[in-house]
């Protein structure tokens, strides 16, 4: 392969929406998405509630925050 045509080739790669070019493009996720994405499929296996009751006073310790309503396990 000759100079010019490798270096066609190279910007036809480049510029051809290649899959890194698509997810570039995808919208990013808020936190709050992956945090209700998460918390929707987090599995702790057999002490999952226990599990996560637990994250949740936690949450409320080191924040002084309560954990808002529709965010509750329990």
């Amino acid at each position: 392969m000759t100079n010019d045509v490798y270096h066609q080739h190279e910007y036809r790669l480049r510029n051809s929406g290649s899959k890194k070019q698509r997810i570039n493009k995808t919208k990013e996720a808020t936190g709050e998405d992956y945090a209700k994405w998460f918390f929707q499929n987090a599995d702790f296996g057999p002490s999952s509630g226990d599990v996560r009751l637990s994250m949740e006073e936690q949450f409320e310790r080191e924040t002084g925050k309560s954990v808002p309503p529709d965010w509750r396990y329990g």
